[in-house]
């Protein structure tokens, strides 16, 4: 399904934009046809409620003064994760199949967060998350040392108006791959993409 949808004006110029991700919407844009175009929206499909500025989007904070710049963090949502026990079990064995649930919980909040606002985790997100039924309780102590981490070391991301041009605008991308680098010969790739100015 699509989950970016963009609204242009009789110029032919984005003036708004809508991020949807399951029944959240995010939502940009600015000016009195942008404003008319919400308003028929919300006719038709109602918001449960609209927050301006500072409010919570799929458990990242988002910051915004005026048409300034946005400031995102995950630090209220990472706080809230909590520690898989792990006391009770072995490290050189699998962990329980009555623990699967809660290691694949672990994964999967700490890859919501890498993949939002901790690209430097990202790696070990991955690997731990790769590990799936075949965890070990080394696997489980791994896990809660990035959650520590991640608790322990706060990030924001600020980001600011390249251009008002959307012609202006360049993507950049930096990647690499490991080729059949794990245990069980499966690869691994990572990559970042940028959003730039020509110049």
């Amino acid at each position: 399904d699509e989950c970016v949808m963009t609204l242009y004006d009789a110029q032919n110029q984005v003036t708004g934009l809508i991020g949807i991700h399951v029944d959240d919407l995010l939502v940009a844009g600015n000016g009195t046809y942008f404003e008319a175009q919400m308003k028929r929206l919300e006719k038709e499909l109602p918001f449960g409620s609209r927050k301006y500025g500072q409010f919570t989007y799929t458990g990242i904070q988002v910051h915004q003064k005026g048409n300034g710049p946005i400031t995102i963090d995950q630090c209220h949502y990472i706080e809230q994760l909590e520690f898989m026990p792990c006391k009770h079990l072995d490290p050189n064995r699998r962990i329980p199949t009555e623990e699967h649930t809660n290691f694949s919980a672990l994964c999967g909040s700490l890859a919501w967060a890498a993949l939002n606002t901790r690209p430097g985790k990202a790696f070990d997100v991955s690997w731990l998350a790769s590990k799936g039924v075949d965890a070990t309780g080394q696997e489980v102590n791994f896990g809660n040392k990035i959650l520590r981490k991640m608790k322990h070391e706060p990030v924001q991301f600020t980001y600011t108006k390249i251009t008002d041009r959307l012609d202006d605008w360049r993507f950049v991308t930096f990647h690499d791959a490991g080729w059949a680098s794990r245990v069980s010969l499966h690869s691994q790739v990572g990559g970042a993409l940028f959003a730039v100015h020509p110049k």
